[in-house]
């Protein structure tokens, strides 16, 4: 049979994974460790997985391999711009942090407009930055109108034997200068025609009321 055992890097006593196996395994999983949950989670750190196998005769040996684990999303904050600030356009410095232990990478992405676009990389990058510019936006080609700014930070986690890593996004809604070139842009602070400019749930309601009855 062969079995699976885990400890921390330099601890002293094996925790075992699941129950010892009486079958012949060529080049295919030996067993599942869930780290997140159950009587073998551990918190984040390096350990030791240790298989175990023994003979008919009784002879045995073992291989030990050492892994990281690493169940903590990244940190992703955006400090500015704030939500729902109306900006000038032209240059806007993107400060926020980005971190993770085991950093893969980070983007910072735009969407909106008048055209509705998709997502649209202004930077990235692979380092960890603290409180820190993430980017400077060049806004001064984009129409006034409503945009978002997307956060997506991941890191080097094998997550489900690879399906993928932990992620952490964060979006956050801007205004873009002043105008009516924006289509949501309908009425003013208030609820009264005309358009100011922002993007308001003053916006939102007249739509869905204009809709309700019937309007093109």
């Amino acid at each position: 049979n062969f079995k699976l055992a885990f400890r921390p890097l330099g601890g002293d006593v094996y925790t075992n994974i699941g129950e010892p196996v009486n079958s012949e395994v060529i080049n295919d999983p030996l067993g599942d460790w869930n780290t997140r949950s159950g009587p073998t989670a551990v918190p984040d750190g390096t350990y030791e997985i240790r298989v175990a196998a023994n003979d008919s005769c009784g002879r045995g040996s073992n291989l030990v391999r050492t892994v990281t684990v690493d169940n903590t999303p990244p940190t992703a904050i955006l400090t500015s711009p704030l939500a729902c600030s109306s900006l000038s356009p032209g240059l806007i410095e993107i400060r926020g942090t980005v971190t993770d232990a085991n950093m893969s990478g980070w983007t910072i992405q735009y969407a909106g407009g008048p055209a509705g676009t998709g997502w649209t990389t202004i930077a990235s990058g692979t380092g960890n930055v603290v409180n820190g510019v993430l980017a400077v936006w060049d806004t001064s080609a984009l129409p006034a109108c409503a945009y978002a700014l997307r956060l997506i930070v991941s890191d080097a986690a094998a997550v489900d034997c690879g399906a993928g890593s932990n992620r952490t996004e964060l979006v956050r809604l801007i205004n873009l200068g002043s105008g009516t070139t924006c289509l949501a842009d309908i009425v003013s602070i208030g609820g009264l025609p005309p358009s100011d400019g922002l993007l308001t749930g003053d916006d939102f309601n007249a739509f869905i009321n204009s809709f309700a009855a019937g309007c093109p």
